[in-house]
């Protein structure tokens, strides 16, 4: 049985994250010319206007859930369950799939390269579907690269962290992220994802060193994914330490 959800009140501020850098024109114009691909792709593709007729797919098994696996986890806000009409954790059972595939393929290289050193690493999973209404919210919402065109809401497309990931301790997460973060910004964004999501899936920090070469195998991974034709990728922020990769499926 789905667990009844509350309703979203209009007249309450939502709180969307705060970019870790600063968006440019050039990553503007990079994420438009990058993105018309899967703009091809998708032209026919059904979007999702509100949270609500997202959350009605679920039910009748057109979207499936996003949850923690041995290969990756949502970020906090996409893990509390009384926020899933606001934070969705869903998308296509055909983008899962190349989601898992994905996950799957990087594990592989780690090991390959480290043995069983990184078996408790995990992918961020930084963004799932979303409506389009809540995609005009964050369009309005400064430092946030978005196409006003883009794909999230069919419900294809998803984003991971590529320049941190989760390590898995015991029933804890803790967050290694690449140093050049600013201290002061991560932390009013644990603050504001707390409130989000509560305290209860947050991450902790550690102190373990930031491997680069493991989201490099990740860049790596989802480069030959493109390749393939499955799916578009696009390295938002590419070099800096808010990279990240928008992958959308192919329908």
């Amino acid at each position: 049985m789905l667990k009844r959800l509350k309703r979203i009140n209009p007249k309450k501020k939502r709180l969307v994250q705060q970019s870790l850098i600063d968006v440019t024109k050039k990553d503007q114009l990079q994420i438009e010319r990058d993105s018309k691909l899967e703009l091809t792709w998708h032209q026919e593709t059904p979007r999702f206007q509100t949270n609500e007729e997202i959350q009605e797919a679920y039910r009748i098994g057109e979207l499936v859930k996003i949850g923690v696996t041995k290969d990756y986890r949502p970020i906090t806000r996409l893990l509390n369950s009384d926020t899933d009409l606001q934070y969705p954790p869903y998308l296509r059972p055909n983008a899962k799939k190349v989601l898992d595939e994905l996950a799957s393929i990087w594990r592989s290289k780690v090991k390959h390269k480290y043995g069983k050193q990184y078996d408790n690493a995990l992918l961020p999973l930084t963004f799932l579907v979303c409506s389009e209404a809540y995609k005009k919210e964050l369009l309005k919402t400064k430092g946030k690269i978005l196409n006003s065109q883009g794909t999230h809401p069919t419900g294809y497309t998803f984003d991971v962290d590529a320049s941190s990931y989760y390590l898995k301790k015991g029933d804890q997460f803790f967050s290694v992220a690449d140093p050049r973060r600013d201290a002061a910004i991560i932390q009013k964004s644990t603050e504001n994802l707390i409130k989000i999501g509560g305290s209860k899936h947050h991450t902790l920090r550690t102190s373990e060193p930031y491997n680069e070469h493991l989201t490099n195998l990740l860049v790596e991974t989802a480069r030959e994914l493109h390749s393939s034709g499955k799916a578009n990728v696009i390295l938002e922020y590419p070099g800096t330490q808010n990279q990240c990769l928008h992958i959308c499926v192919k329908p």
